[in-house]
């Protein structure tokens, strides 16, 4: 089994672990030119932004040759999924891959501008993200056909959300609304994370303007030093079961 994952905060590299021995990143698949990926058993992990992929997971899909007998997807959320799934199908049909099984996964949500981080942490127990995991690699050991059906409703709300949420204008501007404050002691892990080159160190971290609202930067920062004009709180996320070394080595450009 091949899994395919792409983490920010840690979420989609602890569903990768949990599910499969043989993980690969894919932003550093990208980085590296390799778009063929041959196993009986492959995974998408992935998580949904704006009820959408993340840009750079749907740019790689549509041009990977996936060759396997058994394509499965997992796509983590914290707050609506929309129909993700649908758009991580068509993403893999664009180049001819199949999709056999897919679910949603309900984990913490680290949007900074509209939830509190604090809040988010409060409400895990109750997720019981574990028990779900455990039902998804079952139905996957078990080789289960299964897609979720989204209807109409999600498929359009999906659409225009995510069209205004991954479009080029917030792409460019999202980062403008990020600030440094003198706890920056320039080490880099904020570049080290970045998954699209986005920040460049010198001294202090300057954004580049095509962030993806991943938000790696900000919530990996070990002092915290990154800010957001609408951020709801100053608590940061990792996922207790992942470390800031596994995103770098996952992340890195």
């Amino acid at each position: 089994m091949t899994i395919l994952f792409f983490s920010a905060t840690g979420n989609g590299l602890y569903v990768a672990k949990t599910l499969g021995d043989e993980t690969k990143s894919i932003p550093q698949l990208e980085r590296t030119g390799i778009y063929e990926i041959e196993d009986d058993v492959i995974g998408i992990i992935s998580p949904v932004y704006g009820f959408s992929l993340p840009l750079l997971v749907q740019r790689y899909l549509k041009k990977a040759t996936l060759k396997g007998d058994y394509i499965f997807g997992v796509l983590t959320y914290g707050s609506r999924s929309g129909a993700a799934t649908n758009q991580l199908l068509k993403a893999l049909e664009a180049n001819g891959n199949k999709l056999h099984y897919a679910a949603d996964l309900l984990m913490v949500d680290n949007y900074l501008p509209l939830f509190k981080i604090e809040d988010e942490i409060a409400k895990l127990p109750k997720k019981d993200i574990d028990i779900h995991l455990t039902k998804i690699k079952r139905d996957i050991e078990s080789r289960k056909h299964s897609i979720p059906h989204k209807n109409m409703f999600w498929r359009m709300t999906s659409t225009i959300v995510g069209s205004s949420f991954m479009g080029s204008k917030r792409i460019k501007n999202t980062d403008r609304k990020f600030s440094v404050t003198d706890k920056c002691n320039s080490c880099t892990t904020c570049a080290r994370v970045c998954p699209v080159s986005n920040v460049s160190v010198k001294g202090k971290p300057t954004f580049l303007h095509h962030c993806e609202s991943c938000f790696a930067c900000i919530h990996n920062c070990p002092t915290k030093a990154i800010q957001m004009k609408t951020q709801k709180s100053e608590a940061r996320f990792r996922n207790e079961n992942v470390t800031l070394k596994e995103l770098i080595e996952a992340n890195e450009q």
